[in-house]
């Protein structure tokens, strides 16, 4: 994982996951507020610079916030780090991110992975940005063998077994997600956690001003 520190000296602090080939000039027009930001993508491995723990320590208040594939990959992380949050918010991704009931179904997954090219990213882009594609153009990235590896990280992990608890205490669902299922993440949080719905599809920021609208947004 790839960790960029963004500190202002705030005493909060937001840790944000990031989604699949999402990378953090998408998200710099949200206003940061009180907070300093630890923005993480990249997530062709889950380890991370261990001054990552110490630095958490430090701050008064601590939100997590993921987004996507960002969401099994900071469970898998944070595991055991659940009482440093303050709130941890999960946005339009599960903890079964390749399932036919609750995730992204198992064969489109796979043909994603298996038929990964240029073209095939740049739907993949247009699906999540709909509308908004053409004003996120110059910032997406089209490194095919970095996407792939990506994916074929996130379907070991998946593969594993390994139980991933969760650590999330709200989920923000897009009702015209045309990723991850809503009726899927419906699905799968209803028993976990407070969920939030918001129209629109997979990317969802650009209803909100700033990090604080996110935490704070409700019913």
């Amino acid at each position: 994982m790839k960790i960029e520190r963004v500190k202002r000296k705030k005493e909060n602090l937001i840790i944000f996951f990031s989604g699949f080939m999402m990378n953090k000039e998408l998200f710099d027009f949200l206003k940061m507020n009180n907070y300093d930001l630890f923005f993480i993508d990249d997530y062709r491995d889950f380890t991370i610079d261990e001054s990552f723990f110490e630095d958490i320590e430090s701050y008064f208040k601590v939100y997590l916030i993921s987004f996507s594939l960002g969401v099994i990959a900071a469970a898998d992380l944070l595991k055991g780090y659940k009482r440093y949050f303050n709130e941890a918010i999960a946005i339009n991704g599960t903890l079964k991110p390749i399932d036919d009931f609750f995730g992204i179904p198992v064969n489109i997954f796979n043909g994603t992975l298996e038929n990964l090219s240029d073209e095939n990213l740049d739907r993949f882009y247009k699906r999540v940005f709909e509308k908004n594609y053409d004003l996120v153009n110059k910032y997406l990235s089209y490194d095919i063998e970095k996407a792939k590896a990506e994916l074929i990280s996130i379907k070991n992990l998946v593969d594993s077994g390994i139980l991933v608890e969760n650590i999330y205490t709200k989920a923000i669902i897009s009702e015209d997600d045309r990723i991850f299922p809503p009726s899927n993440q419906i699905s799968f949080w209803q028993r976990e956690v407070k969920q939030i719905f918001v129209s629109g599809g997979h990317f969802p920021f650009y209803q909100f001003e700033s990090w604080d609208d996110i935490i704070d947004a409700d019913v």
